[in-house]
């Protein structure tokens, strides 16, 4: 058996680098599927996963950590909606020795899917980045090989994965309206904050606490303005994905969906304005008018629901 098993990375080498602030759990999800020669817009990626509707923020948790946060949550209904099989694992919360972990339950389906030519998601095993893809292992080293978004280069795992992500093959997807309710009803969710997972706060409660986070912004104006960036981008997405997705036999219903659009992309605006500030008093404002905006589009997702059904 040889030592090390890998890919061609050459598909992965070509990929547009992404700016910095992309969701690299989004960037993971698109390298595996360019490699399996799939092609879907990102704002479907984002939209199907949700990455596009939510915003997420913690009390204990200092605010460079919410950008990323849960990006996995719906993970098994996007590939769903995509029409892929796929398998999420997790290590358990109080597993300590990731390494033995790995080797134990993980290290024979990693390579399974290496030698069928397809990169594995993993979170967690490079400091620079929450998501990632594995393209090589080297079991005389025991080290893992691969990439993460803004990076050209292949390189080892300076950690052992919390979560690994298994893609491949076809699955019967979704019928078009059930996909885009489901998504509809789990952004609704989100922006209501009906989603309880660990401490963690989403949409407009997500928004009230960053609102009194921003009083801090001098000594966060970094990881503030990041924040914007990945909202800014997400929401711009979100605009893209429902106009996509607009087409309903309801005329109403299609309706509504290019008016949803139309205010994410206002909240996008809007979040923009706040990334480009240089203090915390405009910064603050364009925050709170987008928090405004979504708490507007909230409604409206209660009302296409209740048409939907």
């Amino acid at each position: 058996m040889h030592a090390r098993i890998g890919l061609d990375t050459k598909i992965i080498k070509r990929k547009p680098e992404p700016s910095p602030t992309t969701s690299s759990f989004v960037w993971s999800i698109d390298t595996v599927l360019a490699r399996l020669g799939i092609e879907v817009p990102v704002y479907d990626i984002r939209g199907f996963s949700l990455n596009a509707f939510a915003i997420w923020a913690h009390p204990d948790k200092p605010v460079e950590l919410w950008s990323n946060a849960n990006s996995d949550l719906f993970a098994d209904s996007m590939l769903r909606s995509l029409g892929l099989r796929g398998e999420l694992l997790s290590a358990p919360e109080k597993e300590t020795d990731l390494w033995n972990y790995f080797l134990r339950h993980w290290s024979a389906r990693v390579i399974e899917n290496l030698k069928r030519g397809i990169p594995v998601v993993c979170s967690e095993a490079w400091s620079e980045s929450s998501w990632g893809v594995i393209t090589g292992w080297d079991s005389e080293k025991r080290t893992l090989m691969g990439y993460m978004p803004g990076r050209l280069t292949e390189r080892v795992n300076e950690c052992w994965p919390t979560k690994i992500f298994l893609i491949g093959g076809s699955a019967i997807p979704f019928p078009y309206e059930t996909k885009i309710r489901i998504v509809l009803k789990q952004a609704f969710e989100l922006a209501s904050n009906h989603i309880k997972k660990s401490g963690w706060l989403s949409g407009i409660d997500a928004y009230v606490l960053w609102l009194e986070n921003i009083k801090e912004y001098a000594k966060k104006a970094v990881h503030h303005n990041r924040m914007a960036q990945c909202l800014a981008e997400a929401r711009a997405d979100a605009a893209k994905f429902l106009t996509h997705h607009a087409e309903f036999d309801s005329f109403e219903v299609g309706r509504m969906m290019i008016t949803l659009a139309k205010r994410y992309s206002q909240a996008s605006d809007n979040l923009k304005e706040a990334q480009n500030s240089q203090s915390s008093r405009p910064f603050l404002k364009a925050v709170t008018e987008a928090m405004k905006t979504e708490e507007k589009s909230l409604v409206l997702l209660e009302e296409l629901l209740f048409r939907l059904e």
